[in-house]
């Protein structure tokens, strides 16, 4: 059922990381245009750590221009990223945010599991036997379990892993697809509960959707050697920041609330999750219009400073 209601994936070529998951064809729907590129840089990640931000954390070791406009799915965030000098930081959460709700009706009686999952700059493992054998132990308890696969993880040796258990493999988040925002929205508003075996930004999207959510101890492990060597250029020292923030213990300390809990039975926290996404900071059309650069000056004036300070590395380099 979840694969008919989503749909097939409508693949692209993203021009900017802002513009992944199909988030530029979102706002250019939303503003009654077509999809252009996108001179900010719109963050897709959701950082459940705020009282202990780095501006590592939000920009990484490669810092952008101090005149690049980044908008960003929190207050606390900004305030960090202007007290670093980014005058032109602003609140305007998280890309999920703008999904608009899609009238599907919700089924009690389905789960919605969501494994751990690659990054476009980190790979991690994707041997998930013990959550897999954990759903189907409670399988009994559904009418259907969904698997969500991330498009980077996918292969025939997991699918293979998840239907030997009775589980229905979905496919999950695609940074290369014109609809995965859209597509998630749909699976979140039909699974009425949601699991996990790790901690991320699909937790605050269920819990903002008003799913059921649960969290599967032992939690997966995301090691700090999978967030070296990337695009980030973290050094060690922020590797281990974020083996941290995502391990178990730290997510048990503020989300202990989605522990020990049987998937029927999750934590339904709607408000919570609105404010988690940036719900109350989205910007309305006539401000996104501005800071995206979509009118014929903002797309002249990106152009124009992309091209000076390809000049400017040229000559000084």
């Amino acid at each position: 059922m979840v694969n008919k209601l989503i749909g097939p994936r409508i693949p692209y070529i993203p021009v900017t990381t802002s513009d992944r998951y199909g988030f530029g064809h979102l706002l250019a729907a939303r503003l009654g245009t077509n999809p252009k590129r996108m001179f900010c840089l719109w963050t897709h990640g959701w950082y459940f750590w705020k009282e202990k931000l780095e501006l590592t954390d939000l920009l990484g070791m490669k810092l952008p221009p101090r005149d690049t406009i980044l908008v960003f799915g929190s207050q606390e965030e900004v305030d960090l990223l202007k007290a670093n000098g980014y005058s032109n930081a602003m609140a305007g959460g998280l890309p999920f945010s703008y999904v608009n709700h899609q009238s599907i009706r919700s089924n009690d009686d389905v789960l919605l599991a969501f494994i751990q999952h690659s990054a476009e700059a980190e790979k991690v493992s994707n041997d998930c036997t013990d959550y897999l054998d954990y759903l189907n132990s409670v399988r009994k308890h559904f009418e259907s379990i969904y698997v969500s696969v991330y498009s980077l993880d996918h292969s025939e040796s997991l699918v293979k892993e998840i239907r030997r258990r009775s589980l229905i493999p979905v496919l999950g988040a695609d940074p290369t697809d014109s609809r995965s925002l859209i597509r998630t929205r749909v699976m979140l508003e039909y699974c009425k509960h949601v699991s996990s075996n790790c901690f991320g930004s699909h937790i605050a999207y269920a819990l903002a959707t008003g799913c059921r959510v649960s969290l599967f101890s032992p939690m997966f492990r995301y090691r700090a050697e999978s967030y070296l060597n990337t695009h980030h250029g973290f050094i060690k020292k922020h590797a281990e920041r974020m083996e941290y923030f995502y391990s178990e213990l730290f997510c048990r300390e503020k989300w202990g609330f989605l522990f020990d809990l049987h998937p029927r039975n999750g934590c339904v926290r709607p408000t919570l999750g609105l404010d988690e996404i940036g719900s109350n900071l989205r910007l309305n059309n006539i401000k996104l219009k501005a800071v995206l650069g979509w009118s014929f000056y903002g797309q002249l004036s990106g152009y124009s400073r992309g091209a000076l300070r390809r000049l400017r590395r040229t000559v000084f380099r």
